[in-house]
């Protein structure tokens, strides 16, 4: 059997979406910017993906800006302004951006608002959910102490995005960073969306599309694919969630019974998904590994710093020490799961970690 449980890496692109992009790969190929026939189909469906997108997340069509994903999304929002303050669990395309004051998360990974400090600061960036340990963050509240002190909140939504409710102006979010293969759509495309009235430097220059922000000819295969896939990820998200709520519980609450195993980050302010768990004298890598040769695809952190020598940030942020956070694996499920596949998953696991245990003990 194989089973895929590392969707925080990466989804699979949703069938309607994968449908959705294919004619405007051959069909439908005209470029957007031109004033021709073919060109204006393209364009009258870039835009129509726009408001698709805008309509998801209670933005309007003129607020959305498509990127190359979240990453360059993250990149653009940190050239805005000079003053930034965020946490110390952030994706690296925000921590190494910038050099700024850090805001550490309490032991579950949540960030208390009363923590932020706000003197001198031009732009608060808080994730809205951790892409390691699942951990949703009190966004709206950040973002109301945000707007009654008159600093732009912007909000890495990369792992919230067609998994949970987002609503910018109800979370009362200035900025916020997506990409589509985290919600079922293609690789390589994402969003920003950027709040009518914010200042917004040009992140590309050349040509005049996204109205003269971001210059190159648009991806419009990925973008049809995105707005397909955030559309139908919102629709059926409280279906899709149950169940995957569901699974992620019973796996848990069996891995939480293997012996000196421990979850990290909060159990109830989590991604319906995510799964970060410790296991005593089991190295993460090891486990990934040999699970890996059985057919079931976890990891032991983000995809994005895969070969760092170095445990992972946000568990070090969270007061695991180096030895406990290299005992860590994630897994995050999908509403493709089968209560068959948790089922090959926990016997698996529990097989290979008291594997991985005995050999730890001879030595």
């Amino acid at each position: 059997m194989r089973v895929y449980a590392d969707n925080a890496a990466t989804t699979r692109m949703r069938e309607s979406a994968y449908n959705a992009m294919i004619p405007y790969l051959r069909a439908n190929y005209g470029n957007p910017s031109s004033i021709h026939e073919d060109g204006i189909k393209s364009h009258e469906a870039v835009e129509s993906a726009r408001k698709t997108i805008a309509d998801c997340i209670g933005a309007n069509p003129n607020e959305i800006y498509f990127t190359s994903g979240a990453t360059e999304s993250n990149n653009w929002v940190l050239r805005s302004t000079q003053s930034v303050i965020t946490t110390a669990i952030e994706h690296s395309s925000i921590l190494n951006a910038v050099k700024c004051p850090i805001i550490y998360p309490n032991q579950n990974g949540i960030i208390v608002p009363d923590r932020l400090f706000f003197n001198n600061v031009g732009l608060v960036s808080v994730m809205y959910a951790n892409n390691e340990i699942g951990t949703i963050q009190p966004i709206r509240e950040i973002g109301n102490i945000c707007r009654e002190s008159g600093i732009i909140f912007h909000t890495d939504a990369t792992q919230a995005i067609g998994h949970i409710p987002v609503n910018v102006e109800n979370d009362n979010i200035d900025m916020l960073s997506a990409s589509a293969h985290k919600f079922g759509g293609a690789k390589g495309i994402g969003f920003l969306y950027c709040r009518n009235g914010i200042e917004l430097p040009s992140f590309h220059f050349g040509g005049s599309q996204e109205r003269g922000k971001r210059a190159g000819t648009l991806n419009v295969p990925a973008i049809i694919s995105m707005a397909v896939a955030l559309k139908e990820s919102v629709e059926n998200m409280e279906k899709e969630n149950e169940k995957v709520l569901s699974l992620r519980n019973c796996l848990l609450d069996e891995l939480l019974a293997i012996p000196d195993s421990y979850l990290n980050g909060d159990r109830k302010r989590r991604l319906p998904n995510n799964i970060n768990i410790q296991f005593d004298d089991v190295e993460g890598e090891s486990l990934v590994q040999i699970l890996s040769a059985r057919g079931i695809m976890i990891s032991s952190g983000s995809a994005c710093s895969s070969g760092s020598l170095q445990s992972s940030h946000v568990l070090r942020a969270i007061g695991l020490t180096g030895g406990r956070a290299n005992e860590s694996v994630r897994i995050t499920l999908s509403h493709e799961n089968t209560e068959e596949e948790i089922d090959y998953m926990i016997s698996n696991i529990r097989d290979c970690v008291s594997h991985l245990r005995s050999i730890r003990s001879v030595r």
